[in-house]
């Protein structure tokens, strides 16, 4: 892995030349080209391509998915934090309120 991250740095244009070498490494080293007709060569590399771009976007969707789950239950958390703050509020209020109320209805 270490060694494709650095073969991919090398290559500062893009994917195409990197795309250029694996074919080039196939004409020269492989019967890629020679031993199948073009035409199945072409569907070859589409079946190979197609099947990537399908896991690709599976991959996204969940991606996106776990980010707008992610972004609920933050929001929820956050909801409940403001929820938190209105009680603590309120019990200060109403706490002081019969508190001062007491010591009032005593002092009559």
């Amino acid at each position: 892995m270490v060694v494709l991250m650095k073969f991919l740095t090398f290559f500062h244009q893009g994917i195409e030349p990197l795309l250029d070498n694996l074919f080039g490494f196939l004409r020269r080293k492989t019967d890629f080209y020679t031993g199948a007709q073009p035409k199945v060569i072409e569907e070859l590399v589409l079946k190979v391509v197609r099947k990537h771009t399908a896991l690709a976007e599976k991959q996204e969707a969940e991606k996106r998915k776990n980010r707008e789950k992610d972004e609920q239950l933050r929001q929820r958390k956050l909801e409940e934090t403001k929820l938190k703050k209105v009680r603590c509020y309120l019990c200060f209020f109403f706490y002081f309120y019969y508190y001062y109320s007491f010591i009032y209805f005593i002092d009559c």
